[in-house]
């Protein structure tokens, strides 16, 4: 893995330990909380006001093998203070991790799981002149504190369970696309599926228009 952040530590999967992250089954639940169909449909806190100058919302990602930045995973327009887009059924082979090196000091159920995630950052706003002009950012306001949203896709269903370092794991991923919550206290981060989610969607406008490069 050739980086590693709080949004990789998962991968990006928990964009950070996260794209690497995966645990805790319940075996009495055949869907894990987290998993969804990669359909997302925000309302942006105050977002009618940035119907004039948010037209696009894309989905945008880092790919290794290219050193780019601008690989666009996935796209929806901006109306009425919010926006409807569906991520992918599948994700590029290059753009999937395994899990780090870390990952021994955990309960894994399948070791061969690959990984991708994203979170709020990676939702960028454009204008009408299809310049950069902000990004979003998700939270769930159901914790306290606030966790933040991050959204996983797995190639597989995997569960990963246990603790390493300042970072504790209790999550169950099903094949496609999961929402993984983290949540830090202090110096500690937990990574959980197991939350009902009340999402929070603020607009970080950028000031000046940045063009996509």
């Amino acid at each position: 893995m050739k980086k590693i952040s709080k949004q990789i530590v998962l991968s990006s999967l928990f964009c950070g330990l996260l794209a690497t992250t995966a645990c805790d089954k319940d075996k009495s639940e055949k869907i894990p909380d987290g998993a969804f169909d990669g359909t997302i449909t925000v309302m942006v806190e105050n977002g009618s006001n940035y119907d004039s100058i948010i037209s696009k919302v894309r989905v945008m990602t880092y790919n290794d093998a290219t050193e780019l930045w601008d690989k666009e995973i996935a796209f929806g327009n901006y109306t009425n203070g919010g926006f409807t887009l569906t991520l992918p059924t599948t994700i590029d082979t290059e753009l999937l991790h395994n899990l780090g090196s870390f990952s021994r000091h955990l309960s894994v159920s399948d070791r061969n799981v690959r990984l991708f995630g994203i979170n709020g950052s990676k939702f960028y706003a454009y204008n009408s002149d299809d310049n950069r002009i902000g990004n979003f950012y998700i939270v769930n306001v159901d914790i306290n504190p606030v966790g933040e949203v991050e959204f996983t896709y797995a190639d597989r269903d995997v569960t990963i369970v246990g603790s390493y370092l300042n970072y504790i794991y209790n999550v169950s991923l099903k094949k496609g696309w999961n929402r993984v919550h983290s949540i830090t206290n202090g110096d500690q981060t937990k990574f959980t599926t197991k939350i009902v989610n009340k999402e929070k969607w603020s607009f970080i406008y950028w000031g000046t228009a940045h063009v996509p490069h």
